[in-house]
């Protein structure tokens, strides 16, 4: 393993606790699978699949409002980049229960992108938001001290 590979999986590390943390989820009680799958081309996204008991994301259901139980929901994290060009992450969340209409979030969710910095790791301090596509589906961007929604782009 050389250096670079040690430091860029270290950061990634990191970089996933972070995630982690800003979205106030213990990995040793709720984080039942985190897979990390190496990509054949380096020049590919980094993809992390999370199992978690409960998405601390609030779903709109008329004027109320209820967490989305990750049993129905998929959570994937990808990252791109280098620490010198800074990294750009992006969550996406696709429905898996399609007999719940409640939980339609629609057939591929996008969240928004954000853009850091191996200095700015504090930009993953914020809470996720939801909002609505113009074609009727859902997204999420991230809102924060450091990260507010006009620094991230749409996907």
């Amino acid at each position: 393993m050389t250096s670079d590979t040690s430091t860029n999986s270290s950061f990634f590390h990191r970089l996933f606790q972070g995630l982690l943390k800003m979205l106030g989820w213990k990995k040793s009680e709720e984080v039942h699978d985190a897979e990390l799958a190496e990509p054949d081309n380096p020049d590919e996204p980094t993809f992390i699949t999370l199992e978690m008991e409960t998405l601390r994301v609030m779903k709109s259901v008329g004027v109320r409002h209820q967490q989305v139980p990750l049993s129905s929901v998929i959570l994937r994290f990808s990252l791109t980049g280098n620490e010198v060009d800074g990294f750009e992450a992006c969550l996406d969340f696709q429905n898996r229960d399609q007999e719940d209409p409640d939980l339609d979030l629609g057939q591929d969710v996008k969240g928004l992108r954000l853009v850091t910095r191996r200095e700015n790791e504090q930009a993953f301090s914020g809470t996720i938001v939801r909002y609505m596509n113009s074609n009727g589906t859902y997204g999420f961007y991230f809102d924060g001290p450091f990260f507010h929604k006009q620094y991230a782009k749409r996907r």
